[in-house]
């Protein structure tokens, strides 16, 4: 892949921008990347546009709403054992009082 700095001309073709997730289409040879402080364009060809867009589609169709119910969970977890642990923290505090 070749890359390109923003603002530099640039042959027609599919640019991709690390930072941002952005592609950007250039139409005809010569034309300017868009601009913005330090971001750098990778060309992708067309053929393996062809391929990682479906894959990144069935990725993102696939694993998003896992993503979020593993979430959800994480959350409810992590307020549940907060909910508990606490009256368990406060269980000892209280032995270690008495003991006193």
């Amino acid at each position: 892949m070749i890359t390109r700095k923003a603002g530099e001309a640039a042959k027609a073709g599919f640019y991709f921008n690390p930072k941002t997730w952005d592609i950007h289409l250039h139409r005809s040879d010569g034309a300017i990347l868009p601009t913005g402080e330090g971001e750098r364009y990778l060309r992708v060809p067309t053929v393996a546009l062809l391929v990682l867009g479906p894959a990144m589609g069935f990725l993102f169709v696939i694993f998003l709403p896992a993503i979020g119910f593993a979430l959800v969970f994480r959350e409810a977890w992590r307020r549940m054992l907060a909910l508990f642990g606490k009256s368990a923290t406060a269980r000892r505090k209280e032995a270690k009082v008495d003991a006193r």
